[in-house]
């Protein structure tokens, strides 16, 4: 699991949230039914940091950003995960960086764009 150095390519702003995000396992992208509502610590263009119940079994993740019904839904890689106190429980901060786009058609997702390591920043508008 990537627990490398949170390196950061833009600033990143408080985002006291909860946000969907589902697992992406064995290349398959989630369904709908597979997303959980998580808490957020902060937001930038390039990524996200968000605590969750269990360590990630997996690198890659599709997160649901805004509020229904009008979600954008982006891909994201596990940049750097460590254990944290929330809200007075033990969880898994885990820093993800946006790989790219993911589109919702009825109730399928599917990858619209990959961007590469030195073009992540515009990963996210």
């Amino acid at each position: 699991m990537a627990t490398s150095d949170d390196a950061r390519s833009s600033p990143r702003h408080v985002f006291p949230s909860k946000q969907l995000v589902a697992a992406v396992v064995d290349g398959k992208m989630p369904s709908v039914t597979d997303f959980s509502r998580v808490p957020c610590e902060d937001v930038s263009r390039s990524g996200i940091a968000v605590y969750l119940k269990d360590e990630p079994e997996v690198d890659e993740y599709v997160v649901g950003l805004g509020k229904s019904p009008d979600l954008s839904y982006v891909c994201a890689r596990v940049v750097h995960t460590r254990q944290a106190v929330h809200t007075g429980q033990m969880r898994y901060r885990v820093g993800f960086q946006f790989t790219g786009r993911a589109h919702l058609d009825r109730s399928t997702l599917t990858m619209v764009r990959m961007s590469d390591d030195s073009a992540t920043s515009d990963a996210f508008p």
